[in-house]
């Protein structure tokens, strides 16, 4: 559904713009989910918890999550891988709700304890639509741990919550090569047909950057990936200082990719790579400047003000203040970016950013 620009992505609360929905982390052994809604100028409101878990019931050392609309109904859902201590993985899926919020998460596949194929330490989950019916699937990244060798799978989605059946790539990579520590991971319809793609910006072995991105079928199979960009010299683009996040940025039905990108003299820019249907660029337009420090920052993208583009948001956290505050970046038709507007901020050491973990619809 939202690869084919369907619905806004992220919407919770299913007003028509993006939400933001973070992952927080009690010290007393619990966990909840707060959402930020997108107001109409594209500004973010303040939180609504829209969901609590048991004491002891998560181990976030061994969690990993990332948003999807799984049951096609417009609302934001969201999965979980959950390692345990015998080696065992779950996925949980959580659908939103009409008042809302989240579903209590469900149980939707599981690997065996001492599985010769998957661990939760190798394995990186990533929402999309990769068959095109309307449904977000799960895609994993996994390097198997037995073999070395990488793959992608794919859990088709059945439209109500749960998954289909797992579905392994027509690609792999031999040991040794596409290490999950020199990937950062996107998702986006990027070439437009319809069907979300697996993107990487990966870090060659000199720090500079390639940008991968892997098609799929029909059926959901992830097929061998093409380059659609190539990166200076690190002494430009230095992968470890470039934090990728995707979106249709200029409105075209086609997801772009971004990276906020942080200077060694202190100052940001963002970099915007638009999409042609069959690369990124030929080169990062810059649509974005200042200086924050992202080490103290979550950029999550989406529609805040519903007009059909990708935005910018950011919660940040001021560590001499304890205060948090949400900021929005809005797009113009032409993929530049507006000022900062300021959204919800909180009183000072009221809301712990330490402890707030933002979900997306790939793994961060």
């Amino acid at each position: 559904m939202w690869s084919s620009n369907t619905a806004v992505r992220g919407d919770l609360d299913h007003d028509g713009r993006s939400d933001m929905s973070a992952w927080y982390v009690f010290p007393q052994g619990t966990d909840a989910t707060y959402s930020f809604s997108g107001k109409p100028d594209g500004s973010l409101g303040g939180y609504k918890k829209t969901y609590t878990s048991a004491v002891g019931q998560w181990g976030n050392e061994h969690m990993k999550r990332a948003t999807g609309d799984f049951n096609g109904d417009g609302r934001a859902d969201f999965t979980a891988i959950q390692g345990y201590g015998d080696s065992s993985v779950k996925l949980f899926i959580a659908l939103g709700k009409e008042d809302g919020t989240y579903s209590e998460p469900a149980k939707a596949w599981e690997v065996v304890p001492n599985h010769v194929t998957f661990h939760e330490s190798y394995m990186t989950p990533l929402a999309g639509d990769f068959n095109g019916d309307g449904y977000d699937d799960v895609a994993i990244w996994n390097v198997d741990r037995t073999t070395g060798v990488t793959k992608l799978w794919t859990l088709t989605s059945n439209g109500s919550g749960g998954v289909v059946r797992l579905i392994p790539s027509e690609w792999s990579g031999p040991k040794g090569t596409w290490l999950a520590s020199r990937s950062k991971f996107v998702t986006g319809d990027f070439n437009g047909d319809g069907r979300d793609e697996v993107g990487l910006l990966y870090g060659q072995g000199d720090n500079s950057i390639r940008t991968y991105v892997f098609p799929t079928t029909p059926a959901g199979v992830f097929t061998t990936p093409a380059t659609w960009w190539t990166g200076p010299a690190a002494t430009t683009y230095d992968w470890n200082r470039a934090h990728p996040r995707t979106g249709d940025f200029d409105g075209d039905r086609r997801d772009d990719l971004m990276f906020w990108y942080d200077h060694t003299d202190g100052t940001d820019t963002v970099r915007t790579l638009l999409s042609t249907g069959t690369a990124f660029g030929p080169a990062p337009k810059l649509t974005l400047s200042g200086s924050l420090d992202v080490s103290s920052m979550q950029l999550v993208t989406g529609d805040y003000n519903g007009d059909g583009r990708d935005d910018l948001g950011a919660m940040y956290g001021d560590s001499s203040t304890g205060i948090v505050r949400l900021w929005t970046w809005t797009a113009k038709p032409d993929a530049m970016f507006n000022g900062a507007l300021l959204g919800w901020e909180s009183a000072p050491n009221s809301f712990v950013y330490g402890q707030t973990h933002f979900m997306h619809p790939y793994y961060v």
